[in-house]
């Protein structure tokens, strides 16, 4: 169509998105409140559910990759397909990424909005904070330019 002339442009706006949503996710969502210690800047502070709505992203980001409708299985024409065919590792790496960001955001405890001045709370939202740059930056640097080459 007159948006999306080519699946290239598509596949490419969808990856887009998933590394937006990852830099939303580290740099805002939770880059605030690590850089205030006030629970005033988390998303969902009234509803103490910022820390599921996180996790919600990443899910998001992970089923975008996989091609998945919320637990359902992959699709078998999934950017991770296109990624695996180019390069197996990588599409590996990738879902590990996403793996390892879900786990160290289910490390941090929950409700999140009352402990954001322990230093466990901190430590753990400065590894879930890690875990999500290192995937921003292997879908920016990496999985982009296979779509965009």
């Amino acid at each position: 169509n007159s948006i999306y002339p080519t699946s290239k442009a598509a596949i490419e706006e969808i990856i887009q998105g998933m590394i937006g949503c990852l830099d939303e996710v580290a740099n805002e969502k939770i880059g605030k409140p690590l850089k205030t210690k006030q629970n005033i800047t988390f998303e969902s502070r009234f509803s103490h559910n910022s820390l599921g709505d996180f996790k919600n992203n990443i899910l998001g980001v992970q089923n975008a990759y996989l091609g998945k409708i919320s637990n359902g299985a992959a699709s078998e024409n999934s950017i991770g397909s296109l990624v695996a065919k180019a390069d197996p590792q990588l599409d590996r790496q990738v879902q590990q990424e996403i793996t390892t960001a879900i786990a160290a955001l289910d490390a941090i405890p929950n409700p999140i909005e009352p402990k954001i001045s322990t230093s466990e709370t901190t430590t753990k939202m400065q590894s879930a904070q890690q875990a999500i740059q290192t995937l921003f930056e292997t879908l920016e640097g990496r999985v982009l330019p296979i779509v965009k080459g």
